[in-house]
C-alpha cells in the first residue's frame, strides 16, 4: 500500500499487482480484505488511481481467480457493495458521485446476477434479495437533473434486467411470496416505477445478458458499462 500512496508514478502498477494478489489462490481467505482496500481508493483524489482501483475492484467481483462462498459474497455486499451505494448517495452531488451512484447500481446489479444461484444458498437469500432491490428502487425516485436522469434510466434497465431473470430462473417459485413482497417494496419507494416495468417485454434481458446465472465469464468483464 505505501506504493500506492505515495506519488512515484507507479500507484497504477501497485494496483494492478494488488489485483493479482487477490484474484490467485494465494490469496485465500483474503479475499474480502483485499476488496475493502481497492474499495479505499474509489474516491482517491488522484483521477488515475481511483479508475484503476474501480477496474480492478470491477474485475476482481465480476471474474474473481478463486471460488467464492456464498457466506463471503454475503460479506462482500455487507461490506463492500453496499457501503459503495452508501457513499454515493451521502455525499454531495457532483460529477463525482453520479459516477459512483453508477458504479454501485453496476455492482448491485451485476454481482447479484452472476452470482444469483451461490447467494440462494443463503438462509438470509431474501433480506439480502430485498435490500439490493430498496437500494434500487431509492436511485428511481424522480430525477432532477441531467445526471440524476443518467443514473435513473441504468436503474431501472438494471431493475428490470434482476426481475426477469429473478422469474426466468425459477427464484420467486422457490421463495413463498418474494415476487409480491417486492412488488410491494417497490411501489413504496417509487410507486411510478411499477408501471413502467409492467410494460417492459421479458425477453430484453436475453439479448443482453445471455449467460447469466450459468458460471460463465461475462463478456464484458473488461470494464463497466453502467448497465446490468
Amino acid at each position: 500500500m505505501r506504493l500506492i500512496n505515495q506519488r512515484t508514478g507507479v500507484e497504477g502498477d501497485a494496483l494492478k499487482l494488488l489485483y493479482g494478489v487477490a484474484n490467485s489462490e494465494s490469496a485465500d481467505g483474503s479475499w474480502i480484505d483485499l476488496m475493502r482496500i481497492l474499495l479505499s481508493y474509489l474516491q482517491d483524489e488522484r483521477p488515475a488511481v481511483a479508475k484503476m482501483a474501480w477496474d480492478c475492484l470491477y474485475r476482481s467481483l465480476m471474474v474473481p481467480g478463486v471460488k467464492i462462498a456464498s457466506r463471503v459474497w454475503k460479506e462482500c455486499f455487507e461490506e463492500i457493495i453496499y457501503t459503495l451505494d452508501d457513499r454515493s448517495r451521502y455525499v454531495e452531488y457532483s460529477l463525482d458521485t453520479r459516477d459512483m451512484s453508477l458504479y454501485s447500481t453496476t455492482l448491485l446489479s451485476k454481482v447479484f446476477l452472476y452470482n444469483i444461484h451461490t447467494l440462494a444458498e443463503l438462509d438470509c437469500f431474501d433480506d439480502l434479495w430485498l435490500n439490493v432491490l430498496k437500494r434500487l428502487a431509492t436511485k428511481l425516485q424522480t430525477p432532477h437533473t441531467a445526471q440524476h436522469v443518467e443514473v435513473y434510466e441504468t436503474t431501472l434497465h438494471s431493475l428490470h434486467n434482476l426481475l426477469v431473470v429473478m422469474t426466468a430462473e425459477g427464484i420467486f417459485d422457490q421463495h413463498a411470496n418474494l415476487l409480491e413482497v417486492s412488488h410491494d417494496v417497490i411501489r413504496t419507494i417509487s410507486p411510478h416505477v411499477m408501471q413502467t416495468l409492467g410494460g417492459r417485454p421479458d425477453d430484453d434481458v436475453a439479448r443482453d445478458d445471455p449467460d447469466i446465472g450459468s458460471g460463465d465469464v461475462p463478456s464484458d468483464v473488461g470494464g463497466p458499462d453502467h448497465s446490468a
